[in-house]
């Protein structure tokens, strides 16, 4: 199940890089009525316990918004993949999610792996990976500047 904690702290990250992104020229995934986000996560198999409680945290909280009236009128939508921990499930649904989906970034993304695979995609494509639930300080050290971690590292924790 998703903490509150984890929501408080995912959902300004990705108000602030909807924003800040978002302001700079028209984005891939930003129309007039909507904001697309995806997220390549673990709906089955080994880790989808942790997959299926983000997905629903997310949408939760799309829901919220959206019925608050969107971000300046554009209503969130959430466009999720089952890569079932499968690190090339993962790749592959990144590029179906930004070459058919057009995303505007990814969010909530299960898995230390997966996030890591698409590193050279997200600098390559300039597409944000905000909050990939995974612990491991090799994601996210050195950073990466489209990947935003808002976890503490297994290191750290320990």
């Amino acid at each position: 199940m998703i903490s509150k904690r984890t929501i408080v702290i995912t959902l300004p990250i990705l108000f602030v890089a909807l924003f800040c992104f978002g302001t700079l020229n028209a984005e891939t995934g930003v129309t007039k009525k909507e904001i697309r986000v995806g997220g390549s996560l673990d709906l089955t198999g080994p880790a989808a316990f942790m997959g299926q409680g983000v997905l629903r945290g997310i949408k939760l909280y799309f829901k919220k918004i959206n019925a608050e009236g969107g971000i300046y009128g554009r209503k969130l939508r959430y466009i999720a993949e089952d890569d079932s921990y499968v690190v090339a499930k993962a790749v592959a649904n990144y590029k179906k999610l930004t070459l058919k989906h057009r995303v505007f970034c990814l969010l909530g993304s299960t898995g230390s792996v997966a996030p890591k695979a698409m590193i050279p995609y997200l600098q390559e494509d300039k597409v944000p990976l905000i909050g990939p639930y995974g612990y491991t300080s090799a994601m996210f050290r050195p950073p990466h500047r489209y990947l935003f971690n808002i976890y503490s590292s297994c290191e750290e924790h320990a």
